[in-house]
């Protein structure tokens, strides 16, 4: 199994996704740099905190959009050096028959032991986000007394992961057969994916306002589009010359479902003239999304599409799996905040106070520091730093580095902290890359 082709037809199948079909499960445009902080230089802020419409304005501006504020793709390695090779070699041997116990003796003591760090952390997980053309759009109206906010955005996100449990054979993870001379495994590929697609309708207005501050609130609905999908994929049913990454890009729309939800964010953010403090609650109200069933109705099936039902079934029997899977977005609440050091250089920060799950299941809470300096003409680039971690789940820090060309062109990348071998070569464990163009402030 070529795991580089695999993680290539990931990013594939998420373009193809946001293309046409929420909350960002990608965390867009310059915000990959500053963090979810609305201080409002950019015009991405309002995908956050909802108060940022009154933001990201100019006094006396009624209207402002994005040109095509966010294009990304990131992707993550687990911590298993040389996933590529173990898994290709484990394939390998499943195909091999007629081995004696003498010859299997030391091949059983290695992959038992490869399957178990396999299982316990050996995944790639890809992203990908896309701000429709035209969208973030903010509406100045005198009349409603403050600001209205249309966003539309596509996301997309699919995890490969490994699954295994005990061999029927000999209790074992990997087992010799007898009878057939031929290795027996229930080690798997197991994909989750997600395509989603909203629409954030929002206002926000001053609440209060003197000489030495403003407080803004906003409120955003969020109108949701979600097509959920999984596969367990054996590593036994496939053929000698069968790609998994292939099996993945056919198969993953049969088994995917489909629904519709709303989500509702309310925001509130102090101004003051060297300084703002704000904060988000997100997905107060927790909308749900199911996947697609794995392990249902195996008798019906045949051939390869059976054996992986029977498999995907034994791991839901032995609670390693859910059969019929729910996503709730949780609720999450992010405080955030900026200073500014001088007119035209801020730090800022923001720092998840819960912990949730993304739509793959793995746990998140987001804490980010950065910093960014625009400067006064725009034939100078401007720059933003940033470090960002994630105290759950992965435990993965990133640096970030961002410029603004011509004032209107956006570039960041974002790069792991962590590292991890393929092909016996070092390769940081993350990496994320974002465009975007916006209306200059």
């Amino acid at each position: 199994m070529a795991m580089k082709k695999l993680l290539l037809v990931t990013v594939l199948a998420i373009l193809s996704s946001v293309a046409w079909s929420g909350q960002a499960i990608y965390t867009p445009g310059t915000m990959a740099t500053t963090g979810n902080s609305s201080i409002g230089l950019h015009l991405l802020s309002v995908t956050h905190n909802p108060a940022a419409g009154e933001l990201v304005s100019k006094p006396g501006e009624h209207f402002r959009l994005g040109y095509l504020s966010s294009f990304g793709l990131s992707v993550e390695y687990g911590d298993v050096n040389n996933i590529e090779t173990e898994i290709n070699d484990l394939k390998d041997l499943l195909d091999e028959s007629n081995i004696t116990l003498d010859e299997a003796d030391s091949t059983l003591q290695r992959f038992n032991a490869v399957i178990a760090r396999l299982a316990d952390s050996g995944y790639i997980k890809a992203a990908a986000d896309l701000s429709v053309p035209g969208f973030p759009m903010v509406f100045r109206s005198d009349l409603l007394g403050g600001s209205i906010s249309l966003e539309l955005e596509g996301d997309g996100q699919l995890k490969t992961s490994v699954l295994t449990s005990a061999s029927d054979i000999c209790g074992d993870l990997l087992c010799l057969d007898l009878n057939s001379g031929s290795f027996d495994t229930k080690t798997s590929v197991y994909v989750k994916g997600v395509r989603a697609l909203r629409l954030g309708v929002g206002y926000s207005r001053s609440l209060f306002a003197k000489d030495y501050g403003k407080l803004l609130a906003g409120t955003k609905l969020n109108i949701l589009s979600m097509g959920l999908s999984k596969q367990v994929i054996s590593l036994k049913s496939l053929d000698a010359n069968q790609d998994v990454g292939d099996v993945v890009r056919d198969d993953y729309s049969n088994n995917q479902v489909s629904s519709s939800g709303l989500g509702l964010d309310i925001g509130f953010i102090w101004v003051a003239p060297r300084y703002q403090l704000g904060v988000t609650f997100a997905n107060l109200n927790e909308p749900s999304f199911d996947y697609g069933a794995v392990g249902q109705n195996c008798a019906s099936l045949t051939g390869a599409s059976a054996d992986n039902c029977f498999v995907a079934n034994d791991f839901a029997n032995n609670g390693i799996i859910d059969a019929t899977e729910t996503y709730t977005m949780g609720a999450v609440t992010t405080l955030d905040g900026a200073f500014a050091i001088t007119p035209r250089w801020y730090v800022t920060g923001s720092y998840d106070v819960n912990e949730y799950n993304d739509p793959v299941g793995d746990k998140v809470q987001m804490a980010s520091i950065a910093t960014t300096w625009i400067p006064k003409s725009r034939w100078i680039p401007g720059l933003r730093l940033g470090y960002h971690s994630n105290l759950t789940g992965s435990q993965l820090s990133q640096a970030s580095l961002g410029t603004t060309l011509f004032s209107v062109l956006n570039l960041d990348l974002s790069v792991g902290l962590d590292n991890t071998k393929i092909d016996d070569e070092t390769y940081p464990r993350s990496l994320a890359i974002n465009m975007g163009f916006e209306q200059r402030y």
